[in-house]
């Protein structure tokens, strides 16, 4: 690599890592493993450039090993959501699809879109946010095998059934005590998930995944946090045609937790929230336009709550 700021785009696959060096404009590529050794002597390399930024995409979490290593190293390193890189790459003009050309439309990505590093969320966060992914699994299953019980028109079908989800309920009850374990044995985590929990329908489980999936709560304004939740409406106009405003985008995974808090303190609460649904109900309004506005509510005083480092008011 030669000296100077650079761009270093990093294709991520499950034996490789395709990178490519963008340099004043000059574009250098190279392939090594994607393994421990192989991702160690790459961090040393790039740790002793000044100025570096590595862009990379999620990828599935074959990029998890590579990524905490530049961490670890202190170097720049900018995960980026995968849409707009393949959007960029449109706009590009590029039709080719590879793992050298997509290192180096990631390179070109982060030379011309200059995205923010993506900061350590710290290995206890990391471990907390795998339970979660571990513990989502393991519902999705369970809510599989109660369908095919529903289903089920023999005796022993529905007896496997019944078994298994047994077999899951108790995985995901061990794993929930795991991560209050987690959480309580972290005094900073600990004193969060508490506030979080201050609020109405926000439970153990919803306040961990808050915890591990937005760890940018407190430092952003209303309309970020709301957007990067995916539950800010954009707007859809056209000289002088106005549609529908709608959400997308986000983390989806996070949202979907928030759903199930939002439902709950929106039907089973008598807080502001349980007014507002009601207010929006009785504007007309379907259940799920109002659910994701009381999402919208709950994360952006979810964010308030840890800035202020204050508790819910009631």
């Amino acid at each position: 690599m030669t000296d100077g700021p650079c761009h270093v785009g990093c294709d991520v696959s499950l034996d490789a890592l395709d990178l490519c060096t963008l340099n004043s404009g000059q574009a250098v590529a190279a392939r090594v493993a994607n393994s421990p050794s192989a991702i160690a002597g790459l961090v040393r390399e790039l740790a002793a450039r000044p100025g570096v930024l590595v862009i990379l995409e999620a990828s599935g979490g074959y990029e998890a090993a590579l990524l905490e290593a530049l961490w670890q190293a202190e170097v720049p390193v900018a995960r980026v959501d995968p849409r707009r890189v393949h959007r960029f790459a449109e706009a590009q003009g590029e039709k080719a699809k590879t793992d050298r050309v997509d290192a180096r439309v990631l390179a070109e990505f982060g030379a011309r879109m200059t995205p923010e590093p993506t900061l350590d969320p710290g290995q206890g966060t990391r471990h907390l946010k795998a339970l979660l992914t571990r513990r989502r699994s393991l519902a999705e299953r369970r809510k599989a095998e109660a369908c095919q019980l529903k289903q089920a028109r023999f005796a022993d079908l529905r007896a496997m059934a019944q078994e298994e989800i047994a077999r899951l309920k108790a995985l995901i009850a061990a794993l929930d005590q795991r991560i209050a374990q987690l959480v309580t044995a972290q005094p900073a985590l600990a004193e969060r998930a508490a506030r979080l929990r201050s609020v109405p329908g926000i439970g153990p489980v919803t306040a961990a995944a808050c915890l591990a999936s937005l760890t940018e709560l407190g430092q952003l304004g209303r309309a970020q946090v709301a957007s990067l939740t995916g539950v800010a409406p954009f707007a859809r106009e056209s000289g002088t045609w106005c549609g529908t405003r709608r959400c997308k985008g986000g983390r989806k995974e996070l949202r979907d937790t928030l759903w199930m808090a939002a439902t709950s303190a929106a039907l089973h609460t008598s807080s502001r929230f349980a007014t507002f649904y009601r207010s929006l109900r009785t504007a007309g309004k379907p259940h799920k336009l109002a659910i994701t506005a009381v999402i919208r509510k709950l994360v952006v005083t979810l964010n308030a709550i840890v800035r202020d480092n204050t508790t819910f008011a009631h």
